[in-house]
């Protein structure tokens, strides 16, 4: 999959006909505790506190390069991902995710419009920490990889 074949802006309907790949990386910017009640399937966490220094005066700026590198290397972000980024506060948080990426020169990457808001009105199903974690433990029982 490459840039050319996804939009910047991803519409909920299109996102969830895109085939499973290993080239997608899902990204839900929101707090723990919405990701652990409900996510899309598939999405890894970043926290909004993660995209920022947190150090005054100016908490906002970016966090240093050694923190960018950690979290994008707990994520699997590698050069042939194409990143597909949403929160839940109307697309504050996810267009920061974008953002940084295109700082650090990652520019496969797209925005669910709506964010979770939207796909949640469409009725597309979601997961939560325990189906996750089930699924992943009923995978490695079966001795398959997720």
């Amino acid at each position: 999959m490459n840039r050319t074949r996804l939009p910047l802006i991803i519409s909920p309907e299109a996102f969830n006909e895109l085939p499973s790949t290993d080239e997608l990386l899902i990204v839900a910017v929101v707090q723990k505790a919405v990701f652990d009640a409900h996510h899309i399937s598939g999405a890894v966490l970043v926290e909004p506190s993660e995209l920022v220094s947190g150090v005054k005066p100016a908490v906002g700026t970016l966090p240093t390069k050694e923190r960018l590198q950690s979290l994008f290397s707990r994520l699997g972000l590698s050069p042939e991902k194409h990143v597909i980024v949403y929160d839940d506060e109307g697309g504050g948080w996810a267009g920061r995710l974008i953002w940084t990426l295109d700082i650090v020169g990652h520019q496969n990457y797209s925005y669910l419009d709506g964010g979770q808001t939207a796909w949640l009105k469409m009725g597309f199903p979601l997961a939560n920490a325990t189906t996750e974690a089930l699924a992943a433990n009923l995978c490695r029982l079966l001795g398959q990889n997720q």
